[in-house]
């Protein structure tokens, strides 16, 4: 009798101590249950901060590279703009050293083979000239205005500007480049002056103009040089800028 007592007592806290150990491995459980949320939780804050800082600098990249692209554009327009400011004065020059009447029309027509054979060169244009003050280039005191359009089948087309306008100035594009009250000034030469598009009706479709003035040594003022250009040179290249889903890449590890 004497020898039952102990193990019914042991069997008696056999039950609680189970209990506390299966207690214990519960907690433990829920701490690393909790602990693997708090990584997981972690991990995936810490991804999705990694993939919005690269799709940030991915986006400021295709922006940029699209902004870039437009000013190498317009860089390209005024310089062939300027390009045709360049030949105004040189054959102005040419003139003005002292030719005869005959030559200076010599001289016309080979400035007019160089407008042309600029303006098929100028991808996308679709207009060029050289306005030219009244009295230069004409012995009449009249305005020489050489003025071509080019279609869409590369054909190439003089305006009669010298009987439609009295003045460049009377010109559609004048207004829409620049303004009625302005006014030369030497010290701006190589500026270059932007149209808003609007509709051409000799070439029936959305233009920009660009017009730089021509100079001469003294700072005379020669007239204006200028440049049509469809506008989709420009809607082109902007709608180029795109920022889609798939204009990204990322490269994921093992474990995504």
């Amino acid at each position: 009798m004497p020898g039952t007592l102990p193990s019914r007592l042991n069997n008696r806290k056999n039950p609680s101590s189970r209990q506390s150990i299966m207690w214990m491995l519960g907690l433990l459980l829920l701490v690393f249950v909790a602990g693997m949320f708090l990584l997981s939780s972690l991990n995936l804050s810490y991804s999705r901060d990694a993939l919005s800082e690269l799709r940030r600098q991915q986006i400021n990249e295709v922006v940029g590279a699209g902004l870039s692209r437009i000013n190498a554009r317009q860089s390209a327009l005024a310089s062939y703009t300027m390009t045709l400011a360049n030949i105004g004065e040189s054959f102005h020059e040419m003139v003005a050293s002292g030719m005869s009447d005959s030559a200076s029309q010599v001289l016309r027509e080979s400035l007019e083979h160089a407008l042309r054979a600029h303006l098929q060169d100028f991808d996308g244009a679709a207009g060029a000239g050289l306005w030219f003050e009244p009295g230069v280039f004409s012995e009449t005191g009249s305005s020489y205005m050489p003025y071509f359009l080019q279609g869409n089948d590369n054909t190439l087309t003089r305006l009669d500007t010298e009987s439609r306008f009295d003045h460049y100035r009377n010109a559609p594009w004048f207004n829409r480049t620049l303004e009625q009250e302005w006014t030369a000034d030497p010290d701006n030469s190589g500026h270059v002056y932007w149209s808003p598009v609007y509709f051409d009706l000799n070439t029936e479709r959305a233009v920009l103009t660009l017009a730089t003035p021509m100079y001469d040594r003294e700072g005379n003022l020669l007239g204006l040089a200028t440049t049509a250009w469809g506008a989709d040179q420009i809607i082109d290249v902007v709608s180029r800028i795109t920022v889609t889903q798939h204009s990204f890449a990322f490269l994921n590890d093992r474990n995504n």
